[in-house]
């Protein structure tokens, strides 16, 4: 099964390119990552690797999932390296230096949603 999959991989990459690519042209970048186990035989349970959702705006209205095998800031650093505009993502420090880079021109947008869920929580303790 593992062969069958790579080679749809194979197939599907120059559709997932151009995929990429629009959600890359996009004025606002939407981005997040997920956890998921992976198997691992050096180790005797699985390890968590990520996958990156990259959602575009409405003109360029695609979503491209990127998978690393750990939370580094090289993942989105490599997948966004040719984009410029809006990012909007969570507080992690792996963007930072995405952020902070001039040349790269990205502008970052903050995500709502841990302030809103600490404000939901406190509803609870009153």
């Amino acid at each position: 099964m593992a062969d069958w999959m790579r080679r749809c991989a194979e197939l599907t990459s120059p559709l997932y390119e151009r995929m990429k690519q629009t959600v890359l042209s996009s004025k606002v970048v939407q981005t997040d990552d997920t956890p998921v186990p992976v198997l691992d035989p050096q180790l005797p349970r699985t390890r968590s690797g990520r996958i990156w959702t990259y959602v575009g705006d409405t003109r360029h209205p695609y979503t491209v999932y990127d998978y690393t095998p750990s939370r580094s800031r090289d993942g989105p650093g490599e997948f966004l390296k040719s984009f410029h505009g809006f990012l909007q993502a969570d507080a992690s420090s792996g963007y930072d230096q995405i952020y902070q880079d001039r040349e790269r021109d990205v502008t970052e947008v903050a995500c709502w949603a841990p302030a809103r869920r600490n404000f939901y929580e406190a509803q609870s303790q009153i």
